[in-house]
């Protein structure tokens, strides 16, 4: 007669990923610096009255934003950095709806509330330990 197979028991403690926090600093911080970058070429592209150039940078932009969530966060911005992000996406899909309108004040106005979200997702970066 043959043995019934064990069932294996959870154990009580589960494996803690551990992320490096200063590489996801400088990870993210890079990511914001690109997405700050492409905010100051969508200003340039408004004053130059460049319409197909907001399209890139709203391109670049919606990439920068995949990579900062594509990153493994630490444990004591687990909270705080998901917040972050959908507040960024949120300003994000504004200065999207900015963009095609072809308003350059329009458009002004919404970078500077992407620019300072950017900084407030920084706040969230540099507190990671």
């Amino acid at each position: 007669m043959a043995e019934p197979t064990p069932t294996p028991t959870p154990t009580a403690s589960a494996e803690v990923e551990v992320v490096d926090a200063v590489a996801f600093r400088a990870q993210a911080g890079s990511h914001l610096d690109d997405m700050n970058k492409d905010l100051d070429d969508i200003i340039v592209t408004v004053q130059e009255n460049g319409f197909w150039r907001l399209l890139s940078n709203s391109g670049e932009l919606a990439f920068n934003f995949g990579q900062l969530e594509a990153l493994d966060v630490p444990a004591n911005v687990a909270v705080t950095w998901p917040e972050s992000l959908v507040a960024l996406d949120t300003t994000l899909d504004a200065l999207s709806d900015a963009v095609s309108t072809q308003d350059g004040p329009t458009i002004l106005a919404a970078v500077e509330v992407v620019r300072a979200q950017v900084e407030a997702t920084r706040g969230v970066v540099n507190s990671a330990q």
